[in-house]
């Protein structure tokens, strides 16, 4: 196996290879860059399927490089069926860490991992209760309206809110810790964004596109703003992490669709293994069962 990802993750791409050997597992490789500075990729096989378990930008290879790479290792193993991941993905704006399925669902309507043809299996329910989400007005009611959600998934440890001090977490309740992040938030919205206009408000579709045409002109307080925006707003959205492509339907893939371009900002992890505290899967749809780790049969080399 190790020959055969050689020949699409070559030295002269700067890329080099090896077994994952601590692990005691040889069905599972580690891409790296040629000056080994850098972890590219992780992947493991089984008998009809590859799971990647991580994919980061490295060295002159982005993100949609890597993954158009795999689509190129996959057409040389027949056996392989589909391809799963979990999309933990992230984005750096002015070194400011932002979800970025979150923030490519509420800019285009899918995610980026999506418009590569990695889907959950409650896809299509996905796009359509989004679009309604990304259709209603941004109004400081809307995000009053997050707060119940947020209270929940903050006690539940499945959000993080990284700006809270120390001193906070002592003397607030978490509940009241919400209260004032939303308080903070409809706040700035108005005052950080002249876009927001609390008597004529715009639909959530167009500020984020709002946001991608003056992306080069964003400040800090801004993109601090928008991230904590998009965290809360985020409990509204309809999104399995858990995502799926099936090989035979790589050729009605589009991999040069708009909506696959990156709005900004550097991509600074493509974390693809689980975080079952920090997402939550919003979806009620139930798991396929040849998803489920016990049921995979690892690959024969």
């Amino acid at each position: 196996m190790e020959d055969i990802i050689r020949t699409v993750f070559t030295k002269n791409d700067e890329f080099d290879v090896k077994v994952k050997t601590y692990t005691n597992n040889p069905n599972k490789f580690i891409i790296y860059t040629l000056s080994g500075f850098e972890n590219c990729l992780m992947l493991e096989f089984f008998a009809d399927h590859i799971v990647i378990q991580n994919l980061n930008k490295c060295g002159n290879s982005s993100g949609t490089n890597l993954l158009l790479k795999i689509d190129e290792l996959v057409k040389k193993i027949p056996e392989i069926k589909y391809i799963e991941l979990f999309d933990g993905s992230t984005i750096l704006l002015d070194n400011i860490e932002i979800d970025l399925a979150f923030l490519k669902i509420l800019t285009t309507g899918q995610s980026w991992y999506n418009c590569f043809g990695y889907v959950s299996n409650n896809y299509q329910n996905e796009v359509n209760e989004n679009e309604k989400l990304r259709n209603k007005l941004l109004t400081l009611g809307l995000i009053d309206s997050c707060k119940e959600k947020l209270i929940e998934y903050y006690k539940n440890q499945q959000i993080y809110f990284t700006d809270i001090t120390v001193d906070e977490i002592k003397n607030k309740t978490k509940e009241q810790i919400v209260e004032d992040k939303i308080t903070n938030l409809k706040k700035k919205l108005v005052d950080q964004f002249p876009v927001i206009n609390i008597n004529k408000p715009i639909k959530i579709k167009d500020f984020f596109n709002y946001i991608n045409e003056n992306k080069n002109i964003l400040n800090t307080d801004q993109i601090t703003t928008l991230r904590d925006l998009i965290q809360t707003i985020g409990v509204l959205i309809e999104y399995n992490r858990e995502l799926e492509k099936i090989i035979e339907q790589t050729s009605n893939n589009n991999n040069n669709n708009n909506s696959c371009t990156i709005i900004g900002g550097k991509i600074k992890k493509h974390n693809t293994q689980k975080k079952t505290k920090k997402y939550k899967k919003h979806s009620k749809s139930k798991k396929r069962s040849k998803t489920k780790t016990q049921n995979k049969k690892p690959r024969k080399n």
